[in-house]
């Protein structure tokens, strides 16, 4: 087998093993580009036809516990694994041997996938991170996504709900169980996976707040309206199960709610209720879009929102044409 033995089910290349030790002894007595002249002469000498996929696969799963150390949530970490793994392969090459030409070539091969730029985007911001990990780590002399520009983003404006359009969503619930979402959702501005979390004892209906489990394993406390908390004991009421989950699947097995079965509902509701785009996600940006209208401040709504950067609050909360040329003259 060329030297490369098995421990535990993983593969050890003793040559690559043998490198890393020089290179650990040395780090002390040069300096960082002499460090990369190191890597590059031992590369070239001790490398095997298949070792670039060998130390891409270690540089990624380092990649993934430096994440996981950083309390990212699981599915971020999965599109981390997903995607790198994915264009890692596409490009064929170590990573210390990759360069802007090959970045620029896997985020074609998106395009010519029939992928967004959005999505091609995500993918490059994807890429940016795990080189710039290199780059810190001493893995390589500088990360090549820092000379690929991302590619331009047709501006979508994401509206919240009309008043309207609330009403109709309401009227199309066709349970208990919907309307205690539906109506949970708009007046806390939780997110989707936030709701799902909950347990019943999670939840306190005579002060009408919760707390919630939110990114980075954050705890808040969100509240909700009158109109939640009597939905909210109706359906608790009928449930017949023991399940400690706030919301149960609607298909009768009495599991935890997922977000893509709510997403589901939402479709239907949206689509009974003849609006389009009723998606979860849309319930939270309305809420903050509401809330500044009747005058709460940002600093409040980050709170409730959960959002450590101010920016990102601003891009869900929208200000109302018309209420700002009605401050407007009313200051003027």
């Amino acid at each position: 087998m060329n030297g490369v033995v098995r421990v535990n089910a993983h593969v050890i290349d003793p040559d690559a093993e043998r490198c890393r030790l020089v290179e650990a002894m040395m780090r002390e007595h040069l300096s960082r580009d002499q460090m990369h002249l190191l890597r590059d002469a031992l590369e070239e000498v001790f490398a095997p036809q298949d070792r670039g996929s060998q130390d891409n696969e270690h540089y990624l799963a380092e990649f993934i516990r430096a994440k996981t150390v950083e309390n990212l949530s699981r599915r971020t970490i999965k599109y981390y694994e997903e995607t790198l793994r994915k264009l890692l392969e596409y490009m064929g090459k170590p990573v210390r041997m990759i360069d802007a030409s090959d970045i620029r070539r896997a985020l074609s091969w998106g395009i010519e996938r029939g992928c967004s730029p959005v999505t091609v985007n995500n993918e490059r911001r994807c890429l940016s991170t795990f080189f710039q990990w290199l780059e810190n780590e001493d893995v390589i002399r500088k990360s090549p996504v820092k000379r690929v520009k991302s590619l331009k983003e047709e501006k979508v404006d994401k509206k919240p709900f009309s008043d309207e359009e609330i009403e109709r969503i309401r009227d199309s619930c066709n349970s208990i169980r919907a309307k205690a979402i539906v109506e949970l959702l708009l007046s806390s501005g939780m997110r989707v996976s936030e709701m799902c979390g909950l347990d019943r004892d999670d939840i306190d209906l005579n002060s009408r707040e919760c707390e919630v489990l939110g990114k980075g394993s954050k705890r808040r406390t969100c509240y909700f309206s009158a109109a939640a908390k009597l939905y909210i004991a109706r359906y608790l009421g009928e449930r017949v199960d023991d399940n400690p989950a706030l919301f149960v699947s609607a298909n009768g097995r009495a599991s935890r709610c997922k977000p893509g079965g709510i997403e589901t509902m939402m479709r239907k509701i949206g689509k009974s209720a003849g609006v389009s785009n009723v998606h979860p996600h849309r319930f939270r940006r309305t809420f903050a879009t509401n809330n500044l209208r009747r005058g709460m401040r940002l600093e409040e709504i980050q709170q409730l929102l959960g959002h450590e950067n101010m920016d990102t609050t601003l891009i869900y909360a929208k200000v109302d044409h018309e209420l700002l040329k009605v401050n407007a003259r009313r200051l003027s």
